[in-house]
């Protein structure tokens, strides 16, 4: 596994260097994890492969943003997820509102509730790893390769920013 991750570094630092002579073989190896994440979200075959070929299209567009060492299938999985959930937004937006159920809503308005509150009471840092653990489901290891920090850090960060949050929420509870 460790070889295989090593393998996708070193051909992603060639496509930085400009050398796409090796994106095929790039693509070959990764093509089929991003894919059945991205229909995982979607749950639709064809749509799935119009996003994961939007998805590799913005990975080659914004190589330069991917740190040396780091990850480019935690990068891969991130882009996905977001242009699946671009895709499910606009598609809610065009049904109409008679099946939109109310479960939707209330999860929305959850949702959005627990955002703000994460965003007023944690740094961008926090907030950060604990949207990619929570919502985006990554482990700590993942999130430490997307960011470029060690998995301990990580763990601090992560368990600091859900007692920030306990205590904030408590608080406002009263």
């Amino acid at each position: 596994m460790e070889e295989k991750l090593q393998h996708l570094i070193d051909l992603t630092k060639k496509m930085q260097e400009g050398d796409l002579s090796c994106f095929d073989e790039f693509y070959e190896l990764t093509k089929k994890f991003i894919y059945f994440s991205i229909v995982k979200i979607v749950d639709d075959f064809s749509i799935g492969e119009d996003i994961l070929q939007d998805t590799y299209l913005y990975f080659l567009d914004h190589l330069s943003n991917l740190h040396p060492d780091e990850s480019p299938v935690g990068y891969l999985l991130i882009t996905g997820k977001h242009l699946s959930i671009d895709y499910l937004r606009k598609r809610n937006r065009e049904t109409s509102l008679e099946e939109i159920t109310y479960d939707f809503y209330e999860e929305e308005e959850k949702t959005s509730e627990l955002l703000k509150d994460i965003k007023k009471y944690l740094s961008k840092e926090e907030a950060e790893i604990v949207l990619l653990h929570v919502e985006d489901d990554l482990t700590f290891k993942q999130i430490g390769e997307y960011l470029s920090k060690p998995l301990g850090t990580i763990q601090l960060k992560y368990n600091e920013a859900m007692k920030k949050l306990r205590k904030e929420i408590k608080e406002d509870a009263y």
